[in-house]
């Protein structure tokens, strides 16, 4: 904690006295009415640079963690797409091998085929369905057969890709528009081939952008955040919120997208958006296994909402402390003859203004965050070292089970913090819970919780990712202007 403590003798021994009629010099020879004032100005300008400081101070500490906390998010997300790719690959891989190891006419276009493509759209929720094309472009079987039947895909880019060059793998094609609903997706496909590598068609799958929209929305709720997909020569595949013309355009070029396309950008940073002059605070991450980006962003405005906020509030307190010592330079410079009461009044307000200072910036030291994350299925939970600090548990105890986690919530709030969290487990209700803990030396600290689950791809919660803010400060500052205000 930081002490602003500022002692004046002028305030304290430099007062008028009268002697013999005449009146005696105050310090360094000035006159006390000088010093007072003086003083009082020094006080001020002290006051105003130290909320300046605190203000600058927070305003840096959450731009970092906000950093921080996107680029994991991000991170996570990019997680989350490699495995829905991964997925249609291997589901597609399969598809291809039992058609190839069936060629004949009547197989492909049975109802044995179509029951292996129902069976892998059902697993995979984020595409909107799967078809299989003949050698010439030509549907032979869908999971939606009735629209498909009398579409051909021999113009597309993805076919020739295919066509011509075995062993390719598979591809994302660039944005384009269904031949048979006209609804714009992009489009995963692998080649068809025999065992001597003959060339026996296509089979696709069409990405649900509904899907991506509801995953990229619950991933970034704030309010003005952006999440684009691109493949990495920066074709825009899909942004979030939708823009029209976005998709398909291709972002090389433009300054937001720069180091991306060098690759050397990986991790977060501050970045002006491309379709409008508003900063934000941005993340991009490569996946791992596909040549794709997914790259994030939130507007500066909204990460600096809470700060604003307190911001306003340290502000109002300062104006309101420069209030107090402007009336009592006031008092005392009318009081001057009263040494003794005029002392006693300005070591009183020394001391207030030095304990001020003093919570003020506890609530600064005080606001990293601590990440967890919870394993479901086992129970583990996992603390980052910040976090056990949080309750003055060792590094080493980092790792605990759920029921020893809640075990440290007070018992008045042990409920209300597990129904919350069930809740988000269940229904995917928001999970941000202020609660008193218990820490390993007694004392109970106010943090404030917050999480969001991963599921898997057929909806299981299987894991919690959160962290923990330290809000006793916070708490016990809101606690005291409530009762000034009073």
């Amino acid at each position: 904690m930081r002490n602003a403590t500022v002692k004046s003798d002028a305030l304290c021994d430099g007062t008028t006295s009268v002697h013999r009629g005449r009146n005696v010099p105050g310090f360094f020879g000035l006159p006390p009415g000088r010093v007072l004032i003086g003083s009082g100005v020094l006080l001020l300008v002290i006051v105003l640079v130290g909320t300046a400081m605190l203000v600058i101070r927070t305003r840096d500490e959450t731009l970092s963690r906000a950093e921080s906390n996107i680029a994991r998010i991000n991170n996570v997300l990019a997680e989350t797409l490699d495995r829905i790719f991964q997925s249609t690959d291997l589901t597609l891989a399969a598809i291809a091998e039992d058609a190839a190891k069936n060629p004949a006419s009547d197989y492909w276009n049975g109802q044995d085929l179509r029951a292996l493509l129902n069976s892998g759209v059902k697993q995979l929720n984020a595409m909107r369905r799967i078809t299989v094309f003949d050698a010439e472009g030509r549907v032979v079987n869908s999971t939606e057969p009735g629209r498909l039947m009398a579409v051909f895909i021999n113009d597309r880019p993805y076919f020739f890709q295919h066509r011509d060059r075995a062993g390719l793998g598979m591809t994302i094609s660039e944005p384009l528009q269904s031949r048979s609903d006209a609804q714009w997706t992009f489009i995963l496909s692998r080649r068809i081939e025999d065992r001597g590598g003959v060339f026996l068609g296509v089979v696709t799958a069409a990405v649900n952008l509904k899907y991506l929209s509801d995953l990229f929305a619950g991933t970034f709720p704030e309010e003005g955040a952006r999440v684009s997909l691109l493949r990495k020569d920066l074709v825009m595949l899909f942004r979030y919120p939708y823009l029209a013309g976005a998709q398909g355009r291709s972002m090389a070029g433009t300054p937001a997208y720069e180091g991306i396309l060098a690759g050397k950008v990986e991790g977060s940073g501050r970045a002006y958006g491309t379709c409008d002059p508003v900063e934000r605070l941005t993340a991009a991450r490569h996946l791992r296994k596909y040549p794709l980006i997914v790259n994030s962003a939130v507007p500066l405005a909204t990460v600096l909402e809470e700060w604003r906020h307190f911001a306003g509030v340290v502000g109002t307190a300062s104006l309101a402390v420069i209030a107090l010592l402007a009336g009592l330079v006031t008092l005392l410079y009318r009081q001057m003859s009263r040494r003794a009461a005029t002392s006693a009044a300005l070591s009183a307000a020394w001391a207030a203004l030095a304990e001020e200072r003093g919570r003020l910036w506890s609530v600064v030291d005080a606001s990293s965050d601590g990440f967890w994350e919870w394993q479901v299925a086992s129970g583990i939970v996992d603390w980052s070292e910040r976090c056990c600090a949080l309750v003055g548990l060792p590094a080493a105890g980092g790792v605990l089970h759920i029921d020893q986690v809640f075990e440290m919530i007070h018992r008045e709030d042990r409920d209300r913090f597990r129904s919350s969290l069930r809740r988000h487990v269940d229904s995917g209700e928001p999970f941000d819970v202020e609660a008193r803990w218990l820490a390993v030396d007694g004392d109970i600290r106010w943090l404030a919780s917050r999480g969001r689950v991963m599921r898997d791809s057929v909806g299981r919660p299987l894991r919690l990712i959160g962290a923990n803010t330290d809000i006793t400060a916070r708490k016990m500052l809101n606690g005291r202007l409530r009762r000034e205000g009073a």
